[in-house]
């Protein structure tokens, strides 16, 4: 049925979005918006997904099949964020293939299967302890905390991240939503799956890693950069002397590259011979090859401006590349910022979201880096949910 405003979803029913109109979902309830993007440019199943990550949390479902283009793609990660599976449709199996293509590039899919099979595996989900509410979600959870200290050690062997500086409360959650995804309700019968399959194992680690980032996040924060800090930064430096900015946590790369091209403005509207080195960094090599290749959906036609589209990327089928003024400015590396040394002599460093996972001991350590990292006057930023 045509999706109308302030309708209450009810079992059994399909609801489509209507011509000319954005949907969200708040509290079960479907409101529509009238779009404000030019056409061509709008996104509508990227800010459903998104509305629905946030409303139902681990009962979110998203399902990408044959189309054209990469909508959703650049939402899927939060539905992950929030606990929610995703499934796309084999491209092989699709009529249209750039949509499964492109959220499967995003390295949030779940599952990746034909059409046919994903009803059983929808059910298995929704029947699993994880996503029912109450007294046996609480059991669940005391369940897997009983086997926490031996999951963490068997990951030490698939990643370079000391979990035991991840609070409990993240790690737990995800441990859970895997346990869902395999359809286990024992801790001891998935710690002894991780035992024996690497997969399973390697698969855990992307899921504690995972981060939800996009090209200007939190675009208030942006514009006070913009407006106010940036300025300063650039008439303070001249030619022998580069602007040095650190990016940890950088995931797929959109928060160094956004930076970038602030500053890199700034720059050039300044006419000023200035250097820009701005040094990205994180653990999880899947999203620094992405970041490093500098490819990107043409999602991001609703993050970034027309005019910055034109001056710092190349258009592509479906997608969107780095020009290489924008990527000879970020240098990405392997890093881990709770036992590597830091950068340093830096006048920025932007890590946000990424102390909120952490046990306070490992924040305070974190905190004491930049501190050292930082130039005296130089600036700190931190996430929404984070202070020092």
């Amino acid at each position: 049925m045509l999706a109308e405003d302030r309708t209450c979803v009810q079992a059994d029913h399909v609801y489509v979005i209507p011509p000319n109109k954005y949907m969200e979902i708040k509290g079960g309830v479907l409101y529509l918006s009238k779009p404000t993007d030019r056409r061509g440019t709008r996104l509508p199943i990227d800010l459903f997904l998104r509305s629905l990550a946030k409303d139902l949390g681990q009962n979110a479902i998203a399902v990408i099949l044959s189309g054209t283009g990469s909508d959703g793609s650049a939402a899927i990660r939060e539905i992950k964020e929030h606990s929610g599976i995703v499934l796309v449709q084999k491209p092989a199996e699709s009529q249209y293939d750039g949509m499964p293509r492109s959220a499967i590039a995003t390295g949030a899919a779940d599952h990746i299967v034909a059409v046919a099979k994903m009803s059983e595996i929808i059910a298995n989900y929704v029947q699993h302890p994880f996503v029912q509410n109450g007294k046996v979600k609480k059991v669940l959870g005391e369940n897997a905390k009983g086997s926490l200290n031996q999951i963490i050690a068997v990951l030490k062997a698939h990643s370079p991240i000391n979990f035991n500086l991840y609070k409990d409360g993240t790690l737990l959650r995800r441990i859970e939503r895997r346990m869902a995804l395999r359809h286990m309700e024992n801790s001891s019968d998935y710690l002894a799956l991780l035992k024996d399959s690497p997969e399973e194992a390697q698969s855990l680690c992307a899921d504690l890693l995972i981060s939800v980032t996009s090209f200007f996040r939190d675009e208030d924060t942006f514009e006070f950069l913009d407006k106010t800090l940036l300025e300063g930064l650039v008439q303070s430096h001249n030619s022998g002397s580069p602007i040095r900015i650190w990016v940890p946590g950088c995931a797929t790369g959109e928060e160094a590259y956004s930076l970038a091209m602030l500053v890199i403005e700034k720059l050039s509207r300044s006419r000023k011979d200035v250097k820009l080195q701005i040094f990205a960094s994180d653990v999880d090599e899947r999203a620094l090859t992405i970041a490093r290749n500098g490819v990107y959906p043409d999602s991001i036609e609703e993050a970034v401006s027309a005019s910055r589209l034109k001056r710092f990327f190349t258009k592509e089928d479906h997608s969107y590349r780095v020009t290489s003024e924008l990527r000879d400015a970020v240098v990405f590396a392997n890093q881990n910022i709770l036992s590597d040394a830091p950068f340093s002599k830096l006048d920025m460093i932007s890590c946000r979201n990424l102390m909120i996972y952490l046990t306070p001991d490992a924040q305070e350590r974190v905190i004491q880096m930049f501190h050292f990292a930082l130039n005296d006057s130089g600036v700190l930023l931190l996430g929404m949910s984070e202070t020092t």
